[in-house]
């Protein structure tokens, strides 16, 4: 009843038809009077406006909506509200006080571009110095570790994990994980913490493997996993990885963290205020059985990835990797009922990589870069559909400046509010540093092709030093943000030691991470 005069009266005059768009452009429309209709009857006219979509669905898909919302403060509001309806990842996001809600049209106009928001900036983590207790679970440090080679995940509740890795001065290969914790911490500090796990079972000591966060859906399914695990902690595959001289490994591990609550702390940790709520209080590393028929080989310098989609399918995903036989093309699927690493039929060319980046975005793996069958530096982004099993060569733009299309051992992090691949770091084909320069790259919806877009930072920001074999991490699924974090890596004399945070929250908001 509501609606229907609302839409009868006020939606053709935002319709795009030639004329109106048109009208629209130059400003000659009448706006129409909202503000007698009420908020809730608003906020479903935009929601049946919005595009179907991602952010990058083309500009004329955006119009109805963007012309609609411009007609009164009320549908301003209407349209934040329902933006955060329809596209969880904003729902973080709170207009500030001195934008108010003109700022919302200028987030969407800029995301249907394809566009990263224009004031990213980077903040150095330091480590918290204060005099902290051991616990059965943690030893505290004062001090990150150095190294290069490592694996980085974030988890919920903020929780960075660094597990093995090497330390290039000393040429010892590591078995320790590393927890780092920027919940409820002073801004532009991070909490670091050794992982004590006594004489339980552990991967054995590994570099140039790599790891991805379970989502909660398929721990609750894996066989063997511990009850209520899922809800109250949180868990990391790790896969793959070389050992010492020409060792490689092929094996699969699931590390299951438990969460403390606040009701089990200690009072003295409570009067103190060294209570982080969420603190780990145990952890489990358990090995994933082999499949009954042939598992993933023996790998290093391969893909791991979470993938999340809409449809509510869980699942770890692992591309490629360098083994014994060369370079590999194979993907595999952790798979829910059995809890083992199955691999994927697919169609299409397979795509053969090795030192490469990747993450999921969406139902897609993406795949750039890396080395080739002949170990040759390729610049190439290809896109496997996770649901149809196809690859597809998305074709990256020609750049006037190709280096950033050429990259072994960088780092990526799906971040999913922009809906791309963040990548960072590694050397070009001449073994040159690439610039300490974050990149988007995205698959069009629209054609076989990629977008490859150099995320806008602040003027003033501080950036962190070039690198390769270091850490690139952001959250995923429900819970991902508008921040990724970089550790670690070579950069051509040392390891580092340094973690970094890149904010991309957009202009004119601020986010609830």
């Amino acid at each position: 009843v509501l609606l229907s005069p609302l839409l009868s009266a006020c939606v053709p005059a935002c319709l795009p038809t030639p004329t109106r768009q048109r009208q629209c452009m130059e400003h000659e429309a009448p706006q129409p009077e909202f503000g007698h209709f009420p908020v809730v009857a608003l906020r479903a006219v935009v929601v049946w406006l919005l595009p179907a979509g991602p952010f990058d669905e083309r500009g004329e898909a955006w119009k109805s909506a963007l012309r609609f919302s411009e007609g009164s403060t009320q549908t301003l509001e209407s349209l934040g509200e329902a933006l955060r309806e329809v596209f969880p990842a904003l729902a973080t996001l709170t207009p500030l006080s001195e934008q108010g809600t003109a700022c919302w049209p200028h987030l969407v106009r800029s995301l249907a571009r394809g566009g990263c928001p224009a004031c990213a900036s980077w903040r150095k983590q330091r480590p918290l110095r204060a005099v902290r207790p051991q616990t059965a679970a943690t030893a505290p440090l004062h001090e990150a570790p150095k190294l290069s080679g490592f694996s980085l995940c974030l988890l919920r509740g903020g929780l960075l994990v660094v597990h093995g890795g090497r330390c290039s001065s000393s040429g010892e290969t590591s078995d320790e994980t590393y927890l780092a914790s920027t919940a409820r911490m002073p801004a532009g500090f991070v909490q670091w913490d050794l992982l004590l796990l006594g004489t339980s079972p552990r991967p054995a000591a590994r570099c140039y493997h790599a790891a991805a966060p379970v989502p909660a859906r398929l721990l609750q399914g894996l066989a063997g996993g511990a009850g209520g695990v899922a809800g109250e902690g949180a868990a990391m595959l790790v896969f793959g990885g070389a050992g010492t001289g020409d060792e490689l490994f092929g094996d699969a591990w699931l590390l299951e963290l438990q969460n403390q609550s606040p009701a089990h702390a200690s009072h003295t940790s409570q009067m103190m205020g060294r209570f982080t709520r969420g603190a780990v209080s145990g952890a489990t590393w358990r090995q994933v059985p082999a499949a009954m028929s042939q598992g993933p080989t023996p790998r290093s310098s391969h893909v791991l990835a979470a993938w999340e989609s809409d449809a509510g399918e869980s699942s770890v995903v692992l591309h490629g990797g360098l083994g014994t036989c060369g370079v590999m093309g194979d993907t595999w699927l952790l798979q829910q009922s059995s809890g083992q690493l199955c691999e994927m039929q697919t169609s299409g060319s397979r795509v053969a990589r090795a030192h490469h980046c990747g993450g999921v975005c969406g139902d897609q793996l993406l795949i750039h870069s890396g080395q080739d069958e002949t170990f040759l530096t390729v610049g190439s982004v290809h896109s496997l559909d996770l649901r149809s099993g196809s690859w597809a060569d998305l074709r990256p733009p020609s750049l006037a400046d190709a280096r950033p299309l050429m990259r072994i051992d960088g780092a990526a992090a799906a971040v999913g509010p922009l809906g791309g691949l963040l990548v960072f770091g590694g050397v070009d084909q001449a073994f040159e540093f690439q610039e300490a320069e974050p990149w988007l790259l995205k698959a069009s919806t629209h054609g076989a092709a990629a977008e490859l877009r150099q995320v806008a930072l602040r003027p003033d920001a501080k950036r962190p030093p070039p690198r390769a074999c270091g850490g690139l991490c952001a959250s995923v699924g429900a819970a991902a943000s508008w921040e990724a974090f970089v550790f670690g890596g070579f950069d051509g004399q040392h390891d580092l030691d340094e973690l970094w945070r890149l904010d991309m929250t957009p202009c004119g908001f601020a986010s609830r991470q």
